[in-house]
């Protein structure tokens, strides 16, 4: 751990050991509370800033100090972030897919699918044209019997 003042200067240096270290008769002015290293697995904290009015007031970045010693002295206290940092886990090159890598440019599936929906397009195109073919038939029967026959005509139209 380490305290640095506004210019920069470290005004004390202390390996922490997880009890509190006080620091007293600071003067007055602006200072950084400053983590050189974190315990192994831990991320380092982030620094704290904070001043010391003329009076002996702390502000922790903006804030009035809440933390005080039995004697009434202002505490500022860092903690190291309980968030453990991810084990880097080894990759091998040139591994195989696994069932629990995600298929990339797997196209196994897909020419499935775009057979199936040329066959399914080719099916309903055929049965549209049979269909357009049988309609255009009735409508050259319904001509032929209409030239020979103009009753028939109305009189379907009349039972329909």
């Amino acid at each position: 751990m380490e305290l640095i003042n506004s210019d920069g200067e470290t005004v004390e240096k202390w390996t922490s050991d997880g009890t509190n270290h006080v620091v007293t008769n600071l003067p007055s002015g602006s200072y950084t509370l400053k983590e050189a290293a974190a315990p192994d697995g831990y991320v380092i904290a982030t620094d704290i800033s904070f001043t010391i009015d003329e009076y002996g007031n702390v502000t922790v970045d903006g804030v009035e100090a809440n933390a005080f010693t039995e004697d009434g002295t202002p505490l500022v206290v860092m903690v190291d972030e309980a968030v453990k940092i991810p084990e880097k886990t080894p990759q091998t090159p040139n591994t195989l897919w696994t069932p629990s890598s995600p298929p990339t440019g797997d196209m196994g599936r897909s020419s499935i699918a775009i057979i199936m929906l040329i066959v399914g397009l080719s099916g309903m195109i055929f049965v549209s044209i049979k269909r357009r073919k049988r309609e255009n038939k009735f409508a050259e029967i319904e001509r032929k019997y209409a030239e020979l026959c103009p009753d028939f005509i109305e009189r379907n139209k009349e039972n329909d």
